[in-house]
This record gives C-alpha cells, sequence and structure tokens, in this order.
C-alpha cells in the first residue's frame, strides 16, 4: 500500500463477512415472501433473491471481494484507530463524524 502524506490506513478484506450478512438478507427475503410481495412486483422479490444469493456465491467462491480502506490524520504519529477490527463498531470509541477516538 502506498504511504498518503498525513494520513494513516488500515486495508481490509471483508469477504467473508459479505457473504454471511448476503445470507442472512435472503434468509430475510425468504421468510418476509408474502409481505414483501404485497408491496413489489414478483419480478422485483425474485431479482432481488437471485441477486443477493449470486453475490453471497460468488463471495464464497472468491469470484469477488471487498477492501475498505479507513483513513485517518495521524496525530503525533498515532492513526488513533482502534487496533482490533472488531472495536471499530464499539460506539463508545467513535466520535463526531464518525471517526475513532482512539
Amino acid at each position: 500500500m502506498r504511504a498518503i502524506a498525513g494520513t494513516a490506513a488500515v486495508r481490509q478484506l471483508t469477504r467473508e463477512h459479505y457473504t454471511l450478512t448476503l445470507r442472512h438478507w435472503v434468509r430475510g427475503l425468504e421468510a418476509c415472501r408474502d409481505a414483501l410481495l404485497q408491496v413489489v412486483p414478483k419480478a422485483t422479490y425474485r431479482i432481488w433473491l437471485l441477486y443477493m444469493a449470486g453475490c453471497a456465491a460468488a463471495f464464497q467462491r472468491v469470484d469477488i471481494g471487498v477492501y475498505q480502506t479507513p483513513l485517518s490524520r495521524p496525530d503525533r504519529g498515532k492513526s488513533r484507530l482502534p487496533l482490533a477490527t472488531r472495536d471499530w463498531y464499539d460506539s463508545d470509541l467513535i466520535g463526531p463524524q464518525g471517526m475513532p477516538m482512539r
């Protein structure tokens, strides 16, 4: 990864999270099928279902992937990003404008 003046970056592969999330959404669509079909046409429901199921399969096969690159301005050489990714989502560590507090 190329250094950018005034920023610190951490690159993260989120493919496995996307696989699990999309599978969860597919189960939700299937569980709410009748209610959804009262709101959207059957073709729209099928497009959503096939798109999400197909993306989940593609992420699982590693045909596609997503990289997230959070950036921050260093404070005296420290990025202020939490050291563990699980801490990125702790609301006590997130400040104004969604910036990490550390």
